[in-house]
């Protein structure tokens, strides 16, 4: 497969003009290998940059949404990541093709932050999103030739697949119930490492649980596999609570369920679960950061798309009139009322409107510092309250009606 894959990413690469590499969960190397060598992400001066975890988070959400995914790394480039299915239905591995401009170039963090990139970033391939829709279905049906079956009966557990598993697994290995207090106890902490972002104490107590359900049963492989499902199901609980996406969490765990069957040494166990225990962390902590990106870069680009046309005031609409102010860390006062939109006269100048108040309640006069109002604004409070008196008074009994008096009463300098 892995052949065919990279002929596949060169034709596409020859036919798009895009920098198209193959990629695979478990082969950092390989794919800094293969990536092409002068695609610009070699040369990001972004100091923090990962560029194989980034396209992993791509392509572990490509697997997850049926197939292809289109993201943004954390300085705004746009990737298309395409999964490819192994023999068991899991992820195998897949190709990432990018980067790629989309959009406003000035849109782009590097070409902001870094001037001395920006020519190189000028020669980058310039697409719409329209486009970058279709490379993705491109990608997507080109990966689909290297697929052990078809992508929807291929994919592992979903949600109740997965607890059914666990509760098959329950019945299989546990028979005993001992350790469940000290289990319980490292659950709470592992919770609140990932919590504080602390990679390191996570790492280290997971090993120190791996340790004691080694040490503890002896080499035997039964006993060894019930302790380790209950720390696959500890590990998932606690990145879940702390924010991980359980729709990943869910699906690496199911293939986690099919794969423990197949360890039939104490050794090979222990090579499998180390590599388990690094994929959760790296979901805790590696992805944390770019899905973050990717979620603020496509919210920029449907404000682009969406929100920045001409808007314009129409007979009907309801909008909010709230002037406030505020100190950071000490205070805020904010006036709040709906307004409805009304159709106005016409003049020389065109057709005007005005804002109808809805909101019947009178403000907070402590919160009104007469000095600081125009006589304008003066005669407009005391309209809008006598208006508030005049519509809301008739409506309450004798003493809610004396309260009202008050609240709504002119105010004067």
């Amino acid at each position: 497969m892995k052949e065919e894959n990279a002929a596949l990413c060169r034709a596409l690469s020859s036919l798009t003009g895009i920098s198209v590499s193959p990629i695979y969960p478990d082969s950092p190397e390989q794919f800094y290998e293969e990536a092409c060598a002068a695609r610009f992400c070699r040369q990001c001066p972004y100091q923090q940059k990962n560029e194989f975890n980034t396209h992993l988070y791509g392509l572990s959400e490509a697997y997850r949404w049926d197939g292809h995914f289109i993201y943004y790394c954390p300085k705004a480039m746009v990737f298309v990541a395409a999964a490819i299915l192994d023999s068991s239905g899991s992820l195998g591995g897949g190709m990432i093709a990018g980067p790629i401009v989309m959009g406003d170039i000035q849109d782009i963090t590097c070409y902001t932050e870094y001037p001395y990139s920006r020519s190189t970033i000028e020669q980058l391939p310039r697409m719409t999103t329209l486009q970058v829709r279709q490379l993705a279905l491109l990608l997507s049906a080109a990966a689909s030739s290297l697929h052990h079956g078809s992508f929807e009966q291929k994919r592992s557990y979903d949600q109740q697949q997965f607890l059914n598993a666990i509760y098959d697994m329950r019945s299989k290995y546990m028979d005993e119930r001992e350790h469940y207090d000290y289990i319980l106890s490292a659950e709470n902490q592992l919770c609140e490492l990932i919590k504080k972002q602390d990679r390191a104490g996570s790492q280290d107590l997971l090993n120190r649980l791996l340790g004691h359900i080694f040490f503890y049963h002896a080499g035997n492989i039964s006993d060894i596999k019930a302790r380790t499902l209950e720390l696959i199901v500890i590990i998932s609980r606690s990145v879940i609570s702390s924010g991980a996406d359980v729709g990943d969490i869910f699906r690496y765990s199911a293939a986690y369920m099919q794969e423990i069957d197949h360890c039939d040494s104490v050794d090979q166990l222990s090579r499998w679960l180390s590599a388990v225990i690094e994929q959760f962390i790296a979901v805790s902590f590696d992805y944390a950061d770019i899905r973050h990106s990717d979620i603020v870069f496509k919210t920029m680009d449907y404000i682009r798309s969406n929100c920045l046309r001409r808007i314009t005031l129409e007979e009907g609409m309801v909008i909010s009139n709230e002037p406030g102010y505020y100190e950071a860390g000490k205070f805020g006062i904010r006036h709040e009322n709906l307004v409805l939109v009304r159709t106005g006269e016409t003049t020389d100048y065109g057709q005007f409107m005005y804002l109808e108040p809805l909101t019947m309640a009178p403000f907070d006069r402590d919160a009104i510092d007469v000095s600081l109002l125009t006589e304008a604004e003066l005669a407009q409070l005391n309209s809008y309250h006598r208006l508030v008196y005049d519509t809301v008074a008739p409506l309450l009994p004798a003493e809610e009606q004396a309260w009202l008096a008050a609240a709504a009463a002119p105010l004067h300098r």
